[in-house]
């Protein structure tokens, strides 16, 4: 443990950085540890999850490690009436797209 750093993630804007914005024009904060980071290991669950999928994976990045504007918008009403957000549909859903996008632009 004396070589490995440990840290909990802070979704304030203190912690987080501006990585662009996906397709569906969700904005990606992301926690700036991951900028510099060679790699990371997330722990928590895997569970199914209604819009992703299953939690756990890269959600853990996109979701998990995301800032308040991150989660807000694409947890928000609107974000998820949008055409082809569907319970248990992970193909042409704009959530898990946002997902697999956000895999691509963080480190």
């Amino acid at each position: 443990m004396d070589k490995i750093k440990v840290s909990s993630h802070n979704y304030g804007d203190d912690s987080v950085i501006y990585f662009g914005k996906a397709k569906s024009g969700a904005p990606i904060y992301l926690n700036k540890k991951l900028k510099d980071a060679g790699s990371i290991i997330t722990i928590g669950v895997v569970e199914p999850h209604l819009y992703a999928g299953y939690s756990g994976g890269t959600k853990v990045v996109a979701i998990g490690l995301a800032g308040e504007k991150t989660i807000n918008y694409t947890h928000h009403p609107r974000f998820l009436d949008m055409e082809g957000t569907k319970i248990c549909s992970i193909n042409k859903n704009p959530f898990r797209d946002f997902i697999y996008e956000t895999e691509k632009v963080a480190p």
